[in-house]
């Protein structure tokens, strides 16, 4: 007995990175000058996350830190790539 799947064409994936390709700059940089720039006594935490490792760190400057995301300068020709491959039926990530 046959089911009643169907062959569907597999979906074409447009995938962008955010650090340094949509992004001029990096997300952990950024977070690094906001909390030097803010919160300069957070210096002595920053170190000791630094110990256990680039993970801890992205976490913690997560959860201490906060970013005005409409701030950022964006690359538009990027942005343009990703409006175009909507266009072509892409899925955009």
């Amino acid at each position: 007995m046959q089911g009643s799947l169907q062959k569907t064409e597999p979906q074409s994936i447009f995938a962008v990175d955010l650090d340094d390709s949509l992004l001029k700059t990096d997300l952990l940089l950024e977070k690094l000058v906001v909390l030097l720039a803010k919160q300069p006594w957070h210096v002595v935490s920053l170190l000791g996350v630094l110990f256990r490792g680039p993970l801890a760190l992205k976490k913690w400057l997560h959860r201490n830190v906060s970013l005005d995301y409409s701030t950022l300068p964006i690359r538009q020709e990027v942005v343009e790539q990703v409006k175009s491959a909507k266009l072509r039926g892409e899925r955009t990530l």
